[in-house]
């Protein structure tokens, strides 16, 4: 098993997406990455984020640095950050990110939203209103959906400063009606019907017709969309089965059998060395244990019990025929439910990603931008 599949990961890339009336940013603020795709590009980081104390300031092309003004504190954000939490580091959780309430007003989601928009933003070249499409689980739509308008349509000033670059200053202001939320699942499957010129392809009637369910498999839910006859039949969220619980019980075997305490921040960075070290205090030693066999056990049991939960909630999926399969545990899932379904004739099973053959952890924010951009249209 290759465990840095796992980690969270931190790229950005350069694309030539179709422009919309209004400077569209489709924004997926995850739980374990904040996802982004923009007229010119798109981008992942982590959602993680830590003040800056007594860091040895030698600038890393990883580095995203925030601030309010020259005379506030700083904040590193992404990749970096997690690398700097070690293992025994029982304080630094972000917290804060992972629970449900409060989210969206907390100090560390603002810092990683508006690091998005400056990304976003960085070939802006004309004055266009900024228009944000994002979405939530399924069954958090009806509730959430105010909150995280609210926190999302303000105005905004503060510096950021990428790799050894300079601190640059942006000033942004998103309106209350430039704020669209949409459920995840939906963003997936309007990916899915799109082609990368904006128009829909070939299997899109079929699909929007169909009966169809989507698994969105993320790190901190799994959601179910499921549509009969146009209608909307399955409509469902969990906080078990995601890929947080796929690190927890990683992190809980490696304490039974060592005696080492490992956070989920300072697993990433595990994740990344494939190892993890354990010392025995009355010997006087310590080494270092590979960390793939400890993360299969546990990701084949947290598998197994997503079958038993979509088995349950679907009947089995019965009168489906198509299931779509999406989010960044889902990409880790794919042949796990490729070889549950193999015999199951009466269903096709689709990647989110089959029109852009990008990593399916992008398939929201893709759907989020194309489905702006029709509906700005």
């Amino acid at each position: 098993m290759d465990t840095k599949k796992f980690r969270t990961r931190q790229e950005a890339n350069t694309d030539l997406n179709p422009k919309g009336k209004r400077y569209i940013i489709g924004l997926d603020m995850g739980y374990s990455s904040v996802k982004c795709f923009f007229e010119t590009g798109h981008f992942v980081f982590p959602s993680y984020v830590k003040k800056v104390e007594s860091m040895v300031k030698i600038p890393d092309e990883k580095d995203i640095l925030y601030r309010k003004d020259a005379s506030s504190s700083e904040y590193i954000i992404g990749y970096n950050a997690q690398s700097m939490v070690d293992c025994e580091d029982t304080n630094d959780t972000n917290g804060d990110l992972l629970g449900r309430k409060g989210r969206y007003q907390s100090e560390s989601f603002q810092i990683l939203y508006q690091a998005a928009l400056a990304l976003a933003t960085e070939s802006k070249n004309d004055g266009r209103e900024l228009f944000i499409q994002t979405g939530l689980p399924s069954s958090y739509l009806e509730a959430d959906t105010g909150a995280i308008k609210r926190a999302l349509a303000k105005t905004y000033d503060f510096e950021l400063r990428l790799g050894n670059g300079p601190w640059k200053k942006y000033h942004l202001v998103i309106k209350q009606e430039n704020v669209k939320v949409i459920a995840q699942p939906s963003a997936s499957l309007f990916s899915c019907i799109t082609k990368n010129d904006g128009k829909f392809s070939e299997q899109a009637n079929e699909l929007l017709t169909g009966n169809v369910l989507i698994l969105d498999a993320g790190f901190g839910t799994f959601d179910f969309f499921g549509t009969k006859n146009r209608k909307l039949e399955c409509v469902e969220s969990t906080n078990e089965l995601g890929m947080s619980q796929v690190l927890k019980r990683t992190a809980r075997e490696i304490l039974q059998d060592t005696g080492e305490s490992i956070n989920l921040v300072a697993l990433q960075n595990c994740l990344e060395d494939g190892e993890f070290s354990y010392y025995d205090d009355e010997k006087d030693c310590s080494d270092r244990k590979k960390l793939a066999p400890y993360l299969k056990r546990a990701n084949d049991a947290v598998f197994q019990e997503v079958k038993a939960k979509v088995k349950t909630t679907t009947d089995s999926l019965r009168g489906y025929r198509y299931v779509i399969v999406t989010g960044g545990s889902g990409e880790a899932w794919l042949d796990n439910f490729r070889e549950w379904l193999k015999n199951m004739k009466t269903l096709t099973l689709l990647p989110a990603n089959i029109n852009d053959h990008l990593p399916l952890l992008f398939a929201n924010a893709r759907g989020y931008y194309m489905y702006a951009l029709a509906s700005t249209k």
